[in-house]
């Protein structure tokens, strides 16, 4: 009697993360894989020409250096690009989720500007004091 083992469907999903690792690790081997074809060609186009395997070893080597080198340098670009986008979307998720306001860098300690702060809620407090004074006064004499 053969039963077969019914797999959780939720444990065969991966996470976006896990996906995503799985996409680039992918996508690093086709770069690679791409650099690899490119030396090959290059290497038969050399051969086809009749140049020495002793210059074609030479040539080939500098070209997949260089070749290496450059797909390095774009994928660090990518990955601080990705990073620093990473870090932005965090800090607006914080910013959203604490309710801070835009503006600049330090104005919370900017004493001239939190006087001109204090200033202005002192006045809008006097003339709302004001108004009320002024509303019971009409009040009383109505009466």
């Amino acid at each position: 009697m053969l039963t077969t083992a019914k797999a959780n469907p939720l444990e065969a999903l991966r996470s976006a993360k896990e996906n995503k690792e799985l996409s680039g690790q992918l996508e690093h081997h086709r770069s690679l894989r791409a650099i690899k074809l490119k030396v090959l060609l290059y290497r038969e186009e050399r051969e086809a020409a009749g140049v020495p395997p002793d210059v074609i070893s030479r040539e080939c080597a500098t070209l997949h250096g260089s070749l290496l080198r450059n797909y390095m340098e774009e994928a660090q670009e990518a990955r601080r690009l990705g990073a620093a986008e990473l870090a932005q979307k965090t800090a607006e998720r914080f910013a959203s989720a604490f309710q801070v306001r835009p503006g600049s860098l330090g104005d919370a300690f900017d004493r001239r500007h939190r006087e001109v702060e204090r200033q202005a809620a002192e006045g809008a407090r006097k003339e709302a004091i004001e108004r009320r004074i002024v509303e019971r006064v009409k009040r009383i004499k109505g009466e």
